[in-house]
């Protein structure tokens, strides 16, 4: 890479100087923003344990880069695969943004498919609470009457 190519870690951290003027105004959260500076280091730690590299080039960005990069948050990373259907959402909005602005030339999550898993998060749905309402009333007016 020559010295004043962009990169794509270069055009990442002017997407997130420009991300935190929206969170300074009020157009975008502090919490996403967050996300994008977690998913930057993790790209980074991935592009210099896989591949020795400091910086990638847009052409790096191959569908075997997504899956690979897929495969070491899960296996390498432990993360959870809700998290990293999280990261990789950010990083699909990254690489949209860099086509859009004629930076890569096709779409290295054309062949990466990944969704987001239901949880058993342990409340109830709002029905179940009717249902629970009702109930301790039928209790307390047969208590009372």
């Amino acid at each position: 890479m020559e010295s004043g190519e962009l990169t794509f870690f270069k055009f990442y951290e002017q997407f997130l100087s420009d991300y935190e003027k929206k969170v300074n105004s009020g157009l975008r959260v502090n919490g996403t923003r967050s996300k994008y500076k977690i998913l930057l280091n993790h790209l980074r730690n991935f592009a210099h344990t896989k591949y020795g590299y400091s910086d990638l080039s847009f052409n790096d960005l191959t569908s075997d880069f997504v899956q690979d990069f897929d495969y070491y948050l899960r296996d390498d990373q432990s993360l959870t695969h809700n998290t990293i259907w999280l990261y990789m959402i950010g990083f699909t909005t990254l690489c949209r943004l860099a086509m859009s602005r004629k930076h890569l030339a096709f779409n290295p999550f054309s062949e990466y498919k990944n969704t987001k898993k239901d949880k058993n998060r342990g409340y109830l749905l709002r029905n179940e609470l009717e249902q629970l309402v009702s109930f301790k009333r039928r209790k307390e007016e047969r208590r009372i009457g």
